[in-house]
């Protein structure tokens, strides 16, 4: 399985969870964890396609 693939799986299946939950908490913490599947899954996506890894910066300390 690739990375690209686990993720959407992982985004999925916190959607999912958060639909059967009741804790509010917990819900938003698994729609913010999808959301952020979503997003790594996209960027690796564009990766993929132009052939090139995303510029990542970094702090100096």
């Amino acid at each position: 399985m690739s990375k690209l693939e686990h993720l959407l799986q992982q985004a999925a299946r916190a959607e999912r969870l958060s639909k059967a939950i009741l804790d509010t908490l917990t819900v938003e913490r698994l729609q913010l964890f999808a959301s952020q599947c979503r997003a790594q899954a996209k960027t690796l996506e564009i990766e993929q396609q132009t052939g090139s890894p995303s510029q990542q910066v970094r702090s100096a300390a």
